[in-house]
């Protein structure tokens, strides 16, 4: 089978520069090529960052980054106007735009907008017809109007949001509120592409993994870990590259010496630990342990977590009693 242009849709037309076909149609970045035949198309008028965006529903970050691709490959210039940056199609290379991306709430498309959205673009209708697969359920209306706003206006490719929803489902977040700071995470990161989304997820389900590990371990089981328990946790794990046997010997002996459980305690101790180069609990019973609190004093002259800024319990001291 084959195809040739219908005359009747050619009465208005503008022209592309070979050179954008030839050398850029399968390297651009995502949305680029859309965002060049919008500026094209309306190339007697002066247009910024915020006119693409709300015309396309894109990101102004995802709009900046294109921009900032053409300028350099010498397809767009920037024309300084009083009070704004404005673009133009050039034939000569231009500075780099300097305009600032950044995030402007815009509103969800409607139903209307939705079907004019999804007329002509196959790979809007790929996601939201796949979509209800990964979720295992139906979308409704309001997730559907997510869906369609996370590819026009966050930039997102279908593929990439699919794949967002398969690690939402895989650990157990199928809310499409969820998956929507998810996804919106993911743009901020950088995330575009299948290899960059493997890895981001391989090491996500590995943090998962350890949270949990610690979770049961020390019996935590009535509230969510703190942003900076969670990096105690990765670093342990990662950093220090300890199992949860180690990570358990620590949280032992935390609660020996404080009575309750103290992740910066915790952490001098698995530093020390990672330091003198002990890797199993075997290996912590080489250094001795600190003396015992007197019982009778209860004004001692000393704090406790003390300790995890002077680290007295990695020096000599006498056996217990």
């Amino acid at each position: 089978m084959t195809y040739a242009l219908n005359a009747a849709c050619l009465g208005e037309c503008f022209s592309i520069p070979c050179e954008v076909v030839d050398k850029h149609l399968n390297s651009a970045p995502f949305k680029a090529i859309s965002i060049l035949l919008y500026i094209f198309r309306n190339r007697l008028q002066a247009i910024n960052v915020q006119d693409i965006s709300k015309a396309l529903f894109l990101n102004e970050t995802v709009v900046q980054q294109a921009l900032d691709y053409w300028v350099q490959n010498a397809i767009l210039t920037v024309v300084q106007q009083p009070g704004a940056s404005v673009l133009q199609p050039v034939a000569d290379a231009a500075q780099p735009i300097q305009t600032q991306p950044h995030y402007v709430p815009q509103p969800k498309p409607s139903a209307q907008e939705i079907l004019q959205l999804t007329a002509n673009d196959p790979d809007l209708r790929y996601l939201l017809a796949n979509a209800p697969t990964v979720l295992g359920r139906l979308l409704t209306s309001s997730d559907t109007s997510t869906l369609v706003w996370l590819y026009h206006y966050a930039g997102m490719s279908s593929d990439i949001i699919l794949m967002v929803i398969e690690f939402c489902a895989a650990i157990g977040k199928k809310n499409m509120r969820f998956i929507e700071k998810q996804a919106l995470k993911w743009v901020e990161k950088g995330i575009d592409s299948h290899e960059k989304a493997e890895n981001y997820i391989k090491q996500a389900m590995a943090f998962s993994k350890y949270e949990a590990l610690v979770q049961k371990a020390f019996g935590i089981y009535n509230r969510s870990f703190t942003p900076k328990e969670k990096e105690y946790i990765h670093t342990w794990f990662e950093t220090f590259g300890f199992d949860i046997q180690m990570v358990t010997a620590a949280y032992e002996r935390t609660v020996d010496r404080t009575g309750k459980v103290s992740f910066p305690y915790m952490h001098s101790i698995l530093t020390s630990w990672h330091q003198k180069g002990y890797r199993t609990p075997a290996d912590t019973q080489k250094e001795a342990p600190p003396p015992k609190k007197n019982a009778g004093n209860r004004q001692a002259s000393y704090d406790l977590e003390a300790f995890d800024d002077l680290a007295l319990f990695n020096r000599p001291s006498k056996d217990r009693t």
